[in-house]
């Protein structure tokens, strides 16, 4: 009876101690759950906001296509002694080029905000915003 329960005791003792091992090396598994600023969010409100960005992006997207091309080639054609004519196409040149850039970063600005909101649907989608199933899943994970 004493040999089989300090069998036992040094069974439990090595299982503890193996998952206890296995949990430090899964960490890298809750590296996504870091960062989430939309942690507070309801799901229903999150799926909202997707929605939202994403019809933002295809707006933007949309008129970056239709602002698309060489947008130099407004500064041809003119002939060298033409200084007012190069100037003002120049102007032209800068303003479309400003307003191209601006949208572009807006577009880029709501696609960064949408992969956050996309990464919290995944990560609610998944449970891991349940300790018990985080704690599960490092320990579980060979």
């Amino acid at each position: 009876m004493g040999k089989f329960f300090l069998v036992l005791v040094l069974l439990v003792v090595g299982l503890g101690v193996a998952g206890f091992a296995n949990y430090q090396r899964n960490e890298p598994l809750d590296h996504e759950l870091q960062n989430r600023p939309y942690q507070a969010y309801k799901i229903e409100d999150l799926q909202k906001l997707e929605n939202a960005y994403q019809g933002e992006m295809d707006g933007l997207q949309a008129r970056l296509s239709r602002t698309g091309g060489d947008n130099t080639r407004m500064l041809d054609g003119y002939a060298p002694a033409d200084f007012d004519g190069k100037l003002k196409a120049f102007e032209r040149f800068q303003r479309k080029n400003n307003s191209w850039r601006d949208t572009n970063r807006a577009r880029l600005e709501h696609e960064v905000e949408l992969e956050k909101i996309q990464s919290e649907l995944s990560i609610r989608e998944r449970g891991l915003d349940d300790e018990l199933t985080r704690i599960k899943r490092r320990v579980l994970t060979f």
